[in-house]
């Protein structure tokens, strides 16, 4: 049980991180939506309200931060989730790969 909220801890402050160092691009309100889903203990429905914010903002999707949001979606089994697929084709069509 104590190895589970451990786990919890580090996704939350994963993905703490990224919304501190992505969030410069996103406006208030979208950082606030994705804080309230962390701040509720709601890390799956936390990284995908980022990773749409990322999508439908058009925001630039460096590859350190795919590779968070890769690593994150597997620790949580995410990673065939919509979002994930978005989220790549939005980073490949900005990096000019086909």
């Amino acid at each position: 049980m104590a190895d589970m909220a451990g786990q919890d801890t580090q996704v939350a402050t994963r993905i703490a991180n990224l919304l501190s160092t992505l969030g410069g691009e996103m406006d208030d309100s979208e950082r606030a939506e994705v804080d309230r889903f962390l701040s509720a203990g709601e890390y799956g429905l936390a990284l995908d309200t980022l990773s749409w914010i990322l999508v439908e903002g058009q925001q630039p999707i460096g590859d350190g931060a795919l590779r968070e949001i890769d690593s994150l979606a597997e620790v949580m089994e995410l990673r065939e989730e919509q979002f994930i697929h978005a989220l790549h084709s939005t980073h490949e069509r900005q990096v000019g790969r086909p």
